[in-house]
């Protein structure tokens, strides 16, 4: 017996061993686990290669050696006097807590000076030392010695030639130095640039300036060297040019541009000679000669050529005959207008051109052209010029064969080929999304001719070949949180499904436990098994938050929340979260997780809220858990539990009972389809929430609301949204914190925050609210918006006054910013429907609170 529990012990640790060899500890990985599943050593060196964490992997003797890079634990800046360390740290592309390759650390000096130099340190030192720990983990310093600013003493010219003092003040303008002046290393090379476009418009078409040094003259001044390499000056005449100034023929030569060479010539005399027939001088010719000579100009240049292009122009034509075939009589008064006096060519293609693409975009999609030219004996030419639109295309049908996506296309429409290829392309990668990784979608078109139309039938043709199954979960990089809660993100299916998977890295990345999450697929083709590789990097575990807003609600608004992420290794949370503003202190302490199994996410929390109402102040303390469900991308459900502790006080409207305990059970369902998620243009927000209350308090609610987002013209965006609650008990018996109230600018705007009170001042067992916003883009670049609104609601205390839904009214104009942390909102909202004792108009102001 004990020689079997030996054979077992023995057995066991065989197939535990490690394979991995590091040089440095690993972040936690699933690898072993991978390895005993599919024994490949091949693919868990392509997984590990993928992490980017390593210098080397290979295999050897049954094993996977790893060279892991070192993590950059510490990042020490001094001397630095100028600039942030944050801007130095962004130069080095160093980061703490991340792995890097040592050897980029001896290009960090040389990227730094050049920073200092571009904001006009020319002469900064940087020394950089590092230093590793057994466990991989290095500390970089660097010392920084930034000197003064550089100014100029004086610039220097190196040339081949010698250059007149006239040419060098010349050339001083162009460079925007002068002495004392700061030197900006980028700006320098950009006016040298100038400089050298400067000198080739000067006819040295193959000059060549640069710099070539800049040299310290005393403490925080310097010499700079520029030099100048002339080469040949060309001097460029036009002989026989009656019609157009050599201005206007200067622009087709291309010298400037690539320097001056026979090639370049001949493309000169194309360019000129293109323009010259465009403009109706259909018989011109032009030719060029090169003279080089060093005696002429009295040795004003020491070499020098002399560029002679000849133009014979010929006469000009005039058109004495349009044949126009065409199926559009509309373009014919147009060609006709333009080419009344001479011929010109290009006029006539820029017209047909135009007319092509209007058409084109229309649906006629054999639309065509032609232009021929027959010249006559007295300097006229006949046009014969072919235009035909031909049918117009409609898309009358679409149909989707072996497979279904739903398509929000409607028909008929006018046929647009880039449209459809475009559709192709997006049902494919759905089709590929659905786990069928090799499968292709066709195009078959069909056309069928009318009278004055085609009908165009398009079949998208399936061919989805096998639905690939789920491999191995590769899970790499976090120091505290087990891969076994990055898997309970993924459903266990058989077959791979891209949506269930991005519902997964979408949970890891609202767990605002990672600074990054990468996830990537790999494919087995023979097999038909995808492999999913998911790296990640822990974000700080401990975090200080904090956030202010205002509006004209809540006035000053400040929150603070103390936040401990990944504890025990399984992803739990706990944060203190404290909030002050007009309107409530807040204080809660919770513990929790959003990466709990079946994408579930659960926290339990104790807290103490106070508010400051209108007609009363709440105190409010007790207990709270929820536990929230992802369903898909767009939709999660919840269920809220609350022990709370309640007390009225400072009342202005009667309440039946002042302190009172209660239970509360809410199940709520969330639908966000809103796109985007900041700004939304389109799509619509749901929410819908049942409640059941118990203990000193009983009664049973209803609340539910929607929100619309349809955007016009690429600059208007419509937003209409509707809320509704009722509460299943006599109003008169319900302790009035428990009462609906309307108005803010978050709510019924015109009214101050809980102003609207029902027909009786005291509050409603229902509501109803309608929110009509018109907003119009007036300045793109800061995404300012014209906002206009129209909205009408009230509270009712009875089924009668509900059915009847009496509301109260208001409309108003305003400005809208939306910002990544809420919108930044003033308006101007006036009541329709004022009763005495109440103010016309209410001006509103928040940022940082969503509407």
């Amino acid at each position: 017996m004990p020689y079997i529990i030996l054979i077992l012990i023995s057995v066991y640790i065989s197939f535990a061993e490690e394979i991995l060899v590091s040089n440095y500890p690993l972040p936690k990985n699933n690898a072993q686990e991978v390895y005993e599943k599919t024994k490949d050593l091949e693919l868990l060196k392509s997984l590990f290669e993928q992490t980017n964490d390593f210098e080397k992997v290979e295999i050897k003797d049954g094993k996977l050696y790893l060279q892991r890079k070192p993590i950059l634990k510490d990042l020490q800046i001094t001397g630095n006097k100028s600039f942030w360390k944050s801007e130095i740290r962004a130069v080095t592309g160093l980061m703490e807590n991340y792995t890097f390759d040592p050897n980029l650390l001896k290009t960090i000096p040389l990227r730094i000076r050049q920073f200092y130099a571009e904001k006009g340190y020319l002469f900064t030192n940087v020394e950089i030392d590092s230093q590793y720990d057994k466990n991989g983990f290095a500390t970089v310093k660097l010392k920084i010695e930034e000197g003064p600013k550089t100014k100029l003493h004086d610039v220097i010219f190196l040339s081949d030639q010698q250059i007149p003092l006239t040419d060098k003040e010349a050339f001083l303008k162009i460079l925007k130095l002068k002495k004392g002046d700061v030197v900006y290393f980028e700006e320098l090379g950009n006016r040298i640039e100038e400089l050298n476009k400067f000198i080739k418009k000067s006819g040295y078409y193959d000059a060549f300036v640069n710099l070539q040094d800049i040299d310290q003259a005393d403490k925080g001044y310097a010499d700079v060297y520029i030099a100048i390499n002339f080469g040949t000056k060309y001097i460029v005449r036009f002989e026989g040019n009656k019609s157009f100034d050599e201005e206007i023929l200067k622009k087709f030569l291309t010298f400037e541009e690539n320097g001056f060479n026979y090639f370049e010539l001949s493309k000169s005399e194309e360019e000129i000679e293109e323009f010259y027939k465009n403009q109706g001088f259909l018989d011109v010719d032009v030719s060029s000669n090169v003279e080089e000579s060093k005696e002429l100009f009295n040795g004003l240049y020491p070499l020098f050529s002399v560029i002679t292009i000849n133009i014979k122009e010929g006469s000009r034509y005039k058109v004495s005959k349009i044949d126009l075939d065409t199926d559009t009589p509309e373009i014919k008064e147009q060609i006709i207008k333009e080419l009344s006096d001479f011929y010109n060519k290009s006029k006539l293609n820029e017209i047909l051109k135009r007319y092509y693409e209007k058409f084109f975009s229309e649906g006629f999609l054999s639309v065509d052209y032609s232009v021929e030219e027959f010249k006559n004996d007295n300097n006229t030419v006949a046009l014969k010029v072919v235009f035909k639109k031909g049918k117009k295309y409609i898309l009358t049908k679409v149909n989707q064969i072996n497979y279904y996506h739903k398509l929000d296309l409607k028909t008929p429409r006018v046929y647009n080929p880039n449209e459809i290829t475009e559709i192709q392309k997006d049902l494919k990668q759905k089709l590929q999304e659905d786990g069928y990784l090799d499968g292709e979608v066709l195009l078959d078109v069909k056309t069928e001719e009318e009278k004055d139309l085609v009908n165009v039938t398009v079949n998208f043709i399936y061919e989805k070949g096998q639905q690939y199954k789920n491999g191995i979960t590769f899970v790499y990089g976090s120091y505290h949180l087990e891969p076994k809660v990055v898997k309970w993100q993924i459903k266990d299916t058989k077959n791979f499904d891209n949506k269930v998977f991005d519902i997964a890295i979408n949970r890891l990345y609202e767990s605002r436990i990672f600074d990054y999450v990468n996830p990537n697929l790999l494919k087995n083709e023979e097999e038909k098994i995808l492999d999913k590789s998911i790296v990640l990097h822990d974000d700080k575990r401990g975090l200080l938050q904090g956030s202010v807003g205002y509006s004209t609600d809540q006035q000053f608004k400040a929150s603070v929340a103390v936040i401990l992420k990944n504890l025990f290794n399984y992803g739990l949370e706990s944060s203190l979260y404290l909030e002050r503003s007009n309107f409530q202190t807040n204080y809660k302490l919770s513990l929790g997780s959003r990466l709990f199994p079946f994408y579930l996410s659960a926290f339990v929390s104790a807290f103490k809220n106070i508010q400051y109402r209108r007609y009363f102040d709440l105190s409010s303390q007790g207990f709270e858990f929820y536990l929230e469900k992802v369903h898909n991308k767009f939709v999660r459900s919840k269920i809220n539990f609350e022990i709370k502790d309640n007390s009225i006080s400072n009342l202005t409207i009667p309440t039946p009972i002042n302190n009172y305990s209660q239970y509360k059970i809410s199940l709520s369902l969330i639908d966000d389809h809103r796109n985007p998620k900041v700004d939304p243009k389109k799509g619509y927000f749901f929410t819908s929430k049942v409640s059941q209350s118990l203990k000193d308090v009983s009664y049973t609610s209803v609340e539910s609301s929607v929100r619309f987002f349809k955007e016009f013209f690429d600059f208007i965006v419509f937003s209409p949204k509707i809320g509704t609650g009722y509460i299943f008990k006599n109003t008169y018996t319900l302790p009035v914190s428990e009462r609906y109230f309307l108005g803010g600018i978050t709510s019924l705007r015109g009214f101050g925050l809980d102003e609207v009170a029902g027909e009786k001042g005291i509050g409603g067992n229902s509501y109803i609210l309608i929110n009509n916003d018109l907003r119009f883009l007036v300045y793109p670049k800061y995404n300012i918006y014209l906002l206009t609104f129209y909205d009408l609601g009230n509270v009712f205390t009875n089924f009668d006054e509900y059915k009847k839904h009496k509301f109260r009214k208001t409309a108003g104009i305003g400005i809208y910013v939306p910002t990544p942390v809420g919108p930044l909102i003033l308006d101007y909202a006036k009541k329709l429907d004022r009763k005495p004792g109440e103010s016309e108009y209410r001006i509103e102001f928040s940022i940082g609170l969503d509407f």
